[in-house]
């Protein structure tokens, strides 16, 4: 952010899916729309080769929050993380 470094991200493009891996902005940087616009970003690619966009996160993690306001749901939960799914909206019938 403006040539600051402000956190990172690592995510995978794989053929069924988009795997965010890691998304961790240093806490000066949080709450300004960042982890947003990288996510929406995300969403926006996905949508382009129609598949979901998928991570997991720790239990205790605030951004799980920040995943349901966007769209993400639980697919499931262990122990420790919650596995979440964005899925792209699907063609309306008849459309073109």
């Amino acid at each position: 952010m403006d040539d600051a470094t402000c956190g990172y991200r690592q995510v995978e493009s794989r053929e069924n899916d988009i795997h965010l891996r890691e998304l961790v902005l240093l806490p000066a940087y949080q709450n300004h729309g960042i982890g947003t616009t990288i996510l929406l970003r995300l969403q926006a690619q996905a949508r382009e080769r129609a598949v979901p966009v998928r991570l997991g996160t720790l239990l205790q993690n605030d951004a799980v929050r920040l995943y349901q306001r966007i769209g993400f749901r639980e697919l499931e939960r262990t122990q420790t993380l919650i596995l979440m799914e964005w899925r792209p909206p699907t063609p309306a019938a008849g459309a073109v």
